[in-house]
């Protein structure tokens, strides 16, 4: 096997030319898929925040069944659509 030959300890870094490009999320579409697919959590699986979006996805499922559920997480929804600003990495909605 050939060996990659190292630079010398005070060789200068080289950076490459890649750039981390992170698209934001739009607070527009989140209200939508809170809207339609609030229940199921699905508009905080869109904006990153995956811990709340299961949270409500497990008690609608487990709870729905005995509509107490369904009316907490339309509740927990509802309030989310009038204050989240913010995706789960701490990012403005776009």
């Amino acid at each position: 096997m050939a060996k990659h030959p190292q630079p010398p300890p005070d060789a200068p870094l080289r950076q490459s030319g890649t750039q981390l490009v992170k698209s934001a999320k739009s607070r527009g579409i989140y209200i939508i898929l809170g809207l339609f697919f609030g229940l199921l959590g699905v508009h905080n699986f869109y904006a990153g925040r995956l811990g709340i979006g299961l949270a409500q996805l497990l008690i609608t499922c487990i709870l729905g069944w005995f509509v107490v559920g369904l009316f907490i997480t339309a509740i927990w929804v509802l309030i989310e659509l009038f204050t989240v600003t913010k995706d789960g990495a701490g990012d403005a909605f776009a």
